[in-house]
């Protein structure tokens, strides 16, 4: 695993709040929603994380964030949830979160990793040019 991600999952803050957004998402097979964020460097090089207005099932919307900065903090990645886990719903990234991460203007700075995308099972990491690695076993990447 590339030694950004690594760090950015070393960090508890991290951690704990992708799981706080995980839960808050009401994961399962009915009424779920994404909830997602920014996760930033404020000017000590600590991680800060900028939540989004909650989303609906299956869609979220970004905060403005000119100039890849959020409060005047850089932003380093982004996330959401993927939490309905019904047939109708898929868990890995789909082509409409791999374009808005590949054609985000603001987000091409070289401090950006990527976006995370939080699914009942797996964590995913898509890269700036809308391609995806799986991570890991959320569960196992985010533990406490």
């Amino acid at each position: 695993m590339d030694e950004r991600i690594a760090a950015l999952l070393d960090d508890e803050t991290v951690r704990s709040e992708l799981r706080r957004a995980w839960e808050d998402s009401s994961p399962g097979v009915f009424g779920g929603h994404e909830e997602g964020g920014f996760i930033c460097m404020n000017a000590q090089g600590e991680y800060v994380i900028d939540r989004w207005q909650s989303g609906s099932a299956s869609k979220i919307f970004a905060s403005p964030h000119p100039g890849g900065k959020r409060n005047n903090e850089i932003i380093v990645a982004t996330f959401h949830t993927h939490p309905n886990t019904g047939k109708s719903f898929e868990q890995v990234p789909n082509s409409m979160d791999c374009e808005i991460v590949a054609e985000d203007v603001d987000l091409k700075t070289i401090q950006y990793i990527g976006e995370f995308i939080l699914s009942q099972d797996h964590l995913y990491l898509i890269l700036h040019d809308g391609e995806y690695l799986t991570l890991g076993k959320r569960e196992v990447l985010l533990a406490g």
